[in-house]
């Protein structure tokens, strides 16, 4: 190899990284501000809150994956900008028109008395959930066009504003006592601040170039040729957001609201690392192994090496929470938290395998395998909700059926590994036969 080619390689890899540390610092910062406001809002709002928040919050998780039929991933994968542009309006187009739906579904589901087993304020969110909905949609457009166009700052400046909006808000209405749901509100205040952040940003430099490119032709042969991600990807994420967010609604179901926000908490502290490193390292990995793949390059060097420092990074962490969660959270949180850290015991390994499976992820998207993506989801969502129902109501112990849930996304994240090796074993044999 020439030194001219090693030149460039190295300039690549250094720009990864540069990416990379960009996103993190911010996501490092936002998340920093979560964690250190934490032991305020347990002081303030009672675990019955915190399992009302949660239960808002599985619900915002579960529709977005299906807000924008996830053409925002999509964003990326063009070779030309013209088409990715089509693609964000499209993407933003079919944000809009699903957040009517569900308000409009929300409204029936409300005269039905279908809503309000979690809440006494049914009503407030029938609008607060479309109107989150169409924020974040439009967000996550946003977000994947500047990670196509490298802008890490602008998303960088969005999670902090976000962070440090949302829990100002939250403290602030819950100290002052002066509305329902604070946590909620403060959310949703953090999300009307980071849509404001990003798409002023994108009206200043990038609307003028992109708007060329709002005309039905061309956002229609794009949603053609990439029919795929609604087609593979909803349905796989969607199970995959199910499987996840529907445990909180079910706890809330065959347990009560207390232990919703117990559980909850565990979430919010033992995810910090997914907020900062995983969905930041998931973002910048796309961008170089679709650019590496379309120029045709072996990505096995690429994916063993961020599998490495994924595992050498996040298997100590998990470590903390195995031997001292109990401790942790009881002098952070106060006493009445002490079980949301025996909870952490077994959430910190469920944490390892989610973090190490983030380029696996990735490569799925980008080998274009959603097909069979969606099936081991299908299969594993199944079994996931399955497993939590039957052995809560023969144990009625959360515990035993969290352990049952995270073996089995165990299983569920070792698979996608291999199956990241398999399908780059597959194109450099496809690759070596073109030549």
């Amino acid at each position: 190899m020439s030194n001219r080619i090693k030149s460039k390689l190295n300039n690549k890899n250094n720009n990864f990284f540069k990416n990379l540390l960009i996103l993190i610092s911010g996501s490092t910062l936002a998340q920093l501000i979560t964690i250190l406001i934490s032991p305020i809002l347990t002081r303030i709002y009672s675990p019955e809150e915190f399992g009302e928040f949660a239960i808002f919050m599985a619900i915002i998780s579960i529709l977005t994956v299906v807000i924008t039929l996830r053409f925002e991933i999509a964003i990326i994968s063009p070779q030309k900008d013209e088409d990715a542009a089509s693609i964000l309006y499209l993407s933003i187009f079919l944000t809009s028109i699903i957040s009517c739906i569900i308000f409009i579904a929300l409204i029936i589901l409300n005269k039905l008395q279908l809503i309000n087993f979690w809440t006494s304020n049914a009503s407030v969110y029938i609008f607060l959930i479309p109107f989150s909905m169409l924020l974040l949609g439009t967000y996550n457009s946003l977000r994947y066009w500047n990670i196509r166009k490298q802008n890490y700052f602008r998303t960088t400046r969005s999670q902090l504003g976000n962070s440090v909006s949302t829990n100002i808000s939250q403290v602030t209405i819950g100290f002052l006592n002066i509305l329902q749901s604070g946590l909620v509100l403060g959310k949703v205040i953090g999300l009307i601040v980071s849509g404001f952040i990003i798409g002023l940003q994108f009206l200043k430099e990038d609307y003028r170039f992109t708007k060329k490119f709002i005309n039905f032709i061309d956002i229609k042969r794009n949603f053609i040729n990439y029919y795929q991600y609604p087609l593979y990807n909803v349905p796989q994420a969607l199970l995959n957001s199910l499987s996840i967010n529907l445990i909180p609604i079910l706890i809330g179901i065959l347990y009560n609201s207390m232990i919703v926000g117990v559980y909850a908490l565990t979430i919010r502290v033992l995810f910090v690392p997914v907020g900062i490193v995983g969905n930041a390292f998931k973002d910048v990995f796309f961008q170089r192994a679709t650019e590496l793949n379309n120029k045709k390059i072996d990505l096995e060097l690429f994916y063993k090496k961020s599998l490495l420092t994924l595992t050498f990074i996040f298997v100590p962490f998990s470590l903390v929470f195995l031997v001292w969660g109990p401790q942790i959270f009881s002098t952070l949180f106060g006493e009445e938290w002490t079980e949301a850290g025996e909870i952490s015991r077994w959430v910190s390994i469920w944490v390892i395998f989610i973090m190490i499976s983030r380029p696996a992820v990735a490569l799925i998207q980008i080998f274009g395998k959603q097909g069979l993506n969606l099936k081991i989801e299908l299969v594993s969502s199944i079994l996931k909700i399955s497993f939590f129902i039957i052995v809560s109501l023969i144990t009625h112990s959360l515990m035993l059926s969290l352990i049952s849930l995270i073996f089995i996304n165990v299983l569920q994240y070792l698979t996608i590994i291999y199956i990241g090796f398999v399908e780059i074993k597959n194109t450099r044999n496809m690759n070596s036969t073109s030549l």
